[in-house]
């Protein structure tokens, strides 16, 4: 073998040796092994008291809070969310456990996006963490942590990458755990109980559409188990039995997009010149929907839903239950 091609193995060794060392070095200066891997980072942490939780980021805060009856949202105007994905979370951040403690030295805390936000900032914005506050009725903060970037691993097959884990902050410490925390909301609505109304068209038996410069609509069934109908309908004309499905099913597995600011007007948002959409179903619930205006950032169109209970009335009166004076008290009845 030449000198020259000795001289080109020889460098392109060295290169491979050095490339090798600095990324071995790298993953050890960045995980050091630690005896508190696998300790809970929020030992005891009093879950049924907690009451307020904040999530701020560089561009928004979002806020729920808990009231005497649910959760709510406090920047959509105090609309319920899913009590569930409260719990969830908040059951993840009790479960959370140490599984690696990575080196800060340099700028790691941007690197790992665990940079606290602040009203103003220079840094890039997958640098920036977003701080999260779980507090007491009282203001009593019990728990409170920096959420940064997510860690991928490989998937399988085509499945690509995923996340396995994330970097937070709690004070001083930096941790990687093997969570990433998905059940963290990203907006305001993430943790919205978005469902509206879940009423099959087969429990209708009644309905009916109204409108400015419209002719009402009104559909019946004869019987409990029979086709909604169109009362009255001319000979020569046909009904369109895809549109009444249409119509009937209007209020199943209705959900919304965002919550309307309360300072909009009738006007501005036309439930002064609504269609209204009302149905009466066989358990004797009454739903009036009330359809305005289009939403000028296109999500749709406004709407107001209400509930109500129409008691049957004559022969399909159920009479209530006789109860004594007993149970009247709340003591048990004599045996």
């Amino acid at each position: 073998m030449k000198k020259n091609s000795l001289f080109i193995l020889s460098v392109v060794m060295t290169i491979v040796v050095a490339l090798a060392w600095f990324v071995f070095s790298d993953r050890k200066h960045r995980f050091s092994p630690s005896r508190r891997i696998g300790e809970e980072i929020f030992s005891d942490l009093p879950v049924n008291d907690i009451s307020r939780i904040t999530f701020r980021t560089d561009y928004a805060t979002i806020t729920v809070l808990k009231t005497e009856t649910n959760w709510i949202s406090v920047e959509k105007h105090g609309y319920p969310v899913d009590p569930a994905k409260v719990s969830d979370f908040v059951l993840a951040v009790a479960g959370l456990k140490i599984g690696q403690v990575p080196s800060t030295a340099g700028n790691r805390l941007a690197t790992f996006g665990l940079l606290p936000p602040s009203e103003s900032t220079t840094n890039a914005a997958d640098e920036i963490g977003t701080l999260v506050r779980l507090l007491k009725a009282d203001g009593a903060e019990v728990a409170s942590m920096v959420l940064g970037k997510t860690r991928s691993a490989a998937g399988a097959g085509r499945r690509g990458s995923y996340a396995d884990g994330r970097y937070i902050s709690v004070g001083d410490d930096v941790f990687l755990i093997a969570k990433a925390l998905t059940e963290a909301p990203t907006t305001a609505n993430d943790w919205l109980d978005l469902e509206l109304a879940d009423v099959a068209a087969t429990d209708i038996i009644e309905l009916t559409v109204t409108g400015p410069r419209k002719d009402r609509i009104l559909l019946k069934r004869k019987t409990p188990d029979g086709q909604l109908k169109v009362k009255r309908l001319s000979r020569r004309k046909q009904m369109n039995t895809a549109k009444v499905d249409q119509l009937a099913g209007a209020l199943n597995y209705l959900r919304f997009k965002d919550v309307a600011e309360p300072a909009l007007t009738d006007a501005q948002t036309g439930m002064n010149k609504p269609v209204v959409w009302q149905a009466r179903t066989k358990d004797n619930k009454i739903y009036t929907a009330k359809i305005g205006a289009a939403s000028k950032t296109g999500l749709g169109r406004y709407l107001k839903l209400s509930l109500a209970y129409d008691p049957p009335q004559g022969d399909d009166a159920k009479p209530e239950p006789a109860i004594s004076a007993e149970e009247k008290e709340g003591t048990d009845p004599p045996k």
